[in-house]
Order: C-alpha cells, then sequence, then structure tokens
C-alpha cells in the first residue's frame, strides 16, 4: 500500500512521499517540496 502512495505521488508538483519506520510499522509521510 505504501509503495502506491509513492506511485501516485512521485510526479507531484507540490508535495513528495518518505518511508519511515521499520517492519509492520512503517508508514508514508507526505511532506511539501
Amino acid at each position: 500500500e505504501r509503495r502506491i502512495i509513492h506511485m501516485q505521488l512521485r510526479n507531484h508538483d507540490k508535495v513528495y512521499t518518505e518511508s519511515t519506520g521499520e517492519g509492520e510499522r512503517r508508514k508514508v509521510v507526505i511532506l511539501p517540496k
């Protein structure tokens, strides 16, 4: 599911994504550029 979010937002003009955490606690963070 994280990968889908990363893929959808990778070319967005105003935001970028990062993954944080480890294992099952990994989350996507969406940040302004």
